[in-house]
């Protein structure tokens, strides 16, 4: 018990630091809503200025510690001009990957300046001398004075934030930086204030924690880690949890090591403790996080990404450029192609899973690694051959990806990041930084590759297997562009840009999630094959933290949708093309360190002025040279024809919605029969959204039924329901800003057959306009529209393309949120005749909320009307129009005389 007691303080004075570097994540995002991944390698920097003045200039302790307290300072302040200032007009998701390459320039920088070799564990600038705290129980007098310093930060900075002019600027500021201008304050110099407090910390946290972890630039900057999941844990607000969690997550990752069953295996378990903040960090998202976005919550917006249209000529003479330089090159620069193409392969799973699907993964070289890993150890041990183990690493390396995928189904955005990160961390430090796993000391070897007896040693013959990846790169590229110009890339265009209107459409959401992280696994796995065997020896090593993030960021240089862009992306890694030409030309040791730095630099410059990247760039100007496109062809008839519905009439009764203490329907019942249209009307607020969001399944009542054609549905997806024939348009329009009209129209035609996702990997096809959504384009004049973008279109034509698109689907029930609203006096009057004509020609049932009275008097059958969440009246217009409990409460008094 005397052990575990003296482990649990020792942890808690690790977990106290993780705390302070927490404090500073926490105040960052308090300040700005950005989650600031430079916060460990903010923290370093100053450890190392701090250490270095003391321990080689000879500078009096105080006045280093000082000193490197404030380079974190200015180091906060840099990130706050450059995320906030120069990224001002930048999504969340942008600016995060922007302090992605803040700590990636601050590691290079310390590499340059200090070397990449640990320096060992600096003498402590506390009092070490051992204290009594039990009975038996000796800590060193620094542990304890840790945990003080931690517990009082969170105290001042709680009275600081709560009780003070500058806590409650600040707070106004994070809410809205207009209103908070308007009011006389400048939001910029109270960002600028948090983040040099924010930088301060993370120094003095670095600063405290070198003499425990060392002052090594990897054990430092991935304390990130624990402090991000201390932060989550405190919902990036909560200064006393933060630090409550970071204490109890050192205490655990103390005393994992002290369990029996951990002793007993300490080599293969020897990573357990790195992975119990992971743990943390995905629990918490997935206990937190909501399957489905809630209304008027959208998804962060990502740069666009390519047409995946494929130029023949340009292909072939790719590939005959591409195996011209493979065969010829010597074999250093054979070595580099082939990590050029290996690395290309990585960024192509980044283009799937973030470019398509929306969903950041940073865990995507950490899943390459693992394809590696178990190809390379069938191979070494179990002598498979080359193309078999090759297979068996693609293939393995789904199922890693599809548990990456886990929270992705509950988190988005920068929690997804998290996650993610987390997640790659965990799979380095359990499985690829193990040598009981990796082959112990002698490591794991591949020499002798062969496919069926040719030779592709990638020792022995470089150009050999450097042409071999080369055409696999060509053709993992013809995959991914043919999986965006099928159905399956419209749908998962569709989840990126708007979850809510795709489960409307009946575009499976968690399905299509599931699909773009296997997928993107496998050719992570491809890629981490290609990398790896390129050597006789293999290094997993190299799939770290650090990795998994310049893989972002090549793919965010070449263009995150952007398939040309990989390789161009690619060029940058270290040993590509890129640094080996750099190389070449300047014989300077750190010319590596220096790439990795201009590179981030980059990501910074392109997220300002060109955030699609750069292989948008050129795409932009290879669309002016004439050619054709692949996979262009038409479908079966049978994919044209119009669905084949049974109408049935919704039977929806008593039901009850409450949000907390609010009651937003109160036991509403309401009918809609096979073509008959239902107006739905009442003053704002009074839940008429509310319950179209219960019936399309986007909300769970608490109380009441509701039945279609007398089968209860409400156990029922959104999906299912909209593939069951109930379909809806949005009070917000919500189109996929980043497909075009027509586009937008084909998902809603699409018949979302599952196996799509497969065959679209190899022949998407073209997938023709069905009769009805002919039809469709035709009654709203949508003809010239058709290849524009929503940002693109009036307000009147993004509404009239919302309801086409509903109409698309093809529904047997069909609700309207407010499709008049921007449209002009003539647009109205047809909108009313299409939906008069579309009840009586093809029996749909039509649900009309609208605030337009005229129009729902002269369109509906029978109107209900609703007054705070209740049903006041029901009946044919002229009994509403004559009720005097519609007229007082909607009407207003002087439409009943």
């Amino acid at each position: 018990m005397e052990t575990y007691a003296r482990f649990a303080i020792l942890g808690m004075a690790t977990g106290s630091l993780y705390a302070l570097t927490a404090l500073g994540i926490v105040l960052v995002y308090r300040a700005s809503g950005v989650l600031n991944f430079a916060a460990g390698a903010t923290g370093a920097f100053g450890a190392f200025v701090a250490y270095d003045l003391r321990d080689t200039h000879d500078v009096q302790r105080e006045l280093a510690m000082a000193i490197g307290i404030a380079a974190g300072a200015v180091i906060g302040v840099l990130t706050q001009i450059i995320v906030m200032t120069l990224l001002s007009r930048a999504a969340p998701v942008a600016k995060l990957i922007a302090t992605l390459g803040i700590l990636t320039i601050l590691v290079g920088a310390i590499e340059l300046i200090w070397g990449e070799e640990s320096r060992g564990q600096p003498r402590s600038l506390l009092v070490t001398t051992r204290r009594e705290v039990l009975p038996d129980v000796f800590v060193p007098q620094d542990r304890l004075v840790l945990i003080g310093i931690a517990l009082v930060a969170a105290v001042i900075l709680r009275l600081l934030y709560s009780a003070t002019p500058f806590g409650l600027a600040t707070a106004a500021v994070a809410e809205n930086r207009r209103v908070a201008a308007i009011s006389g304050l400048s939001a910029t110099r109270i960002e600028l204030a948090n983040f040099a407090i924010a930088g301060a910390i993370s120094a003095a946290a670095a600063i405290l924690l070198a003499p425990v972890l060392g002052l090594d630039i990897n054990a430092l900057t991935a304390v990130v880690i624990p402090a991000l999941a201390a932060a989550l844990i405190g919902r990036f607000a909560s200064f006393g949890v933060t630090v409550l969690a970071a204490l109890a997550i050192g205490v655990v990752q103390a005393e994992i090591p002290q369990l029996g069953f951990v002793k007993d295996h300490p080599e293969e378990l020897a990573g357990l403790p790195t992975a119990v903040p992971v743990l943390l960090i995905v629990l918490v998202t997935a206990i937190r996080g909501r399957g489905r976005l809630q209304r008027g919550e959208l998804i962060a917006r990502l740069p666009l990404p390519g047409t995946g249209r494929i130029r023949p000529e340009l292909v072939a003479a790719a590939l005959v450029v591409g195996l011209l330089a493979t065969s010829t090159a010597n074999a250093a620069w054979a070595g580099a192609l082939t990590i050029t193409v290996a690395i290309a392969i990585v960024i192509l799973s980044v283009v799937v899973v973030t470019g398509y699907a929306g969903q950041l993964s940073l865990a995507q070289f950490a899943i390459a690694g693992f394809g590696l890993w178990v190809a390379a150890r069938l191979y070494d041990t179990q002598g498979l051959l080359f193309p078999f183990a090759l297979l068996a690493g693609v293939a393995l390396a789904v199922p890693l990806g599809l548990l990456v995928a886990l929270p992705a189904l509950r988190a988005r955005g920068v929690d997804l990041a998290v996650a993610t990160l987390g997640l790659a961390i965990a799979v380095q430090a359990i499985v690829l930084g193990n040598t009981e796993l990796t082959g112990g000391y002698s490591g794991t070897t591949v020499k002798g590759a062969d496919i069926f007896g040719w030779s592709i040693d990638g020792v022995a013959h470089p150009n050999r297997y450097a042409s071999v990846g080369f055409v696999l790169l060509i053709v993992t590229g013809l995959v991914v562009a043919n999986l965006r110009r099928g159905r399956s890339g419209r749908r998962l265009l569709a989840v990126r840009s708007n979850e809510r209107a795709a489960a409307s459409l009946g575009v499976g959401v968690y399905g299509a999630k599931l699909y773009a992280f296997g997928l993107s696994a496998a050719i992570a796995g491809l890629g981490g094959v290609v990398l790896g065997f390129k050597d006789q020896a293999v290094r997993f090593d190299q799939f770290n933290i650090f990795g998994s993030i310049n893989v972002v960021q090549y793919a965010v240089i070449g263009g995150l949708g952007s398939i040309g862009g990989a390789a161009i992306g690619a060029t940058l890694a270290v040993g590509a093309v890129g640094s080996r030409l750099l190389t070449d030309l300047v014989s300077d040791p750190d010319t590596v360190t220096w790439i990795t730095i201009l590179a981030s630099l980059q990501v910074i410059v392109l997220i300002r002025h060109a955030p699609d990247g750069l292989g948008a760039q050129i795409a932009d100007l290879g669309r002016r040279l004439p050619g054709l496109s692949w996979g262009r062809s038409a479908t079966s008839a049978a994919d044209v024809a119009r669905r084949e519905r049974e109408f049935r009439a919704l039977d929806v009764q008593n039901l009850t919605v409450r949000f907390g203490g609010v009651v937003a329907l109160d036991g509403v019942s309401f009918t809609v029969r096979p073509g008959e249209v239902v107006g739905l009307i009442g003053p704002n607020g009074a839940g008429k959204t509310t319950l179209l969001d219960v019936v399309t399944g986007f909300t769970k009542p608490a109380a009441g039924s509701i039945n279609l054609g007398g089968q209860p549905i409400d156990r029922w997806s959104p999906e299912r329901r909209a593939r069951e024939g109930i379909g809806r348009s949005f009070q917000a329009v919500e189109l996929f800003e980043e497909l075009t009209v027509e586009e937008n129209l084909l998902v809603a035609a699409d018949r979302q057959a599952p196996w799509r996702y497969l065959t679209d990997l190899v022949r998407p096809g073209r997938q023709v306009p069905s009769d009805a959504m002919a039809g469709i384009v035709s009654l709203f004049e949508l003809e010239a529209v058709l290849q524009q973008r929503p940002a693109e279109l009036s307000q009147g034509q993004a509404r009239l393309v919302g309801i086409a698109r509903a109409m698309c689907a093809e529904p047997t029930l069909l609700f309207l949120d407010e499709p008049a609203a921007g449209l002009d006096s003539h647009e109205r009057e047809e909108l009313g005749q299409a939906v008069r004509s579309l009840a009586a020609a093809n029996g749909i049932g039509v649900v009309l909320v609208e605030h337009d009275v005229p129009l729902v008097m002269a369109t509906c059958d029978r109107i209900v009307a609703l007054d705070f969440g209740r049903v006041i009246a029901t009946g044919t217009p002229d009994e509403i129009r004559a009720h005097p409990d519609v007229v007082a409460s909607y009407l207003g008094e002087e439409a009943h005389a």
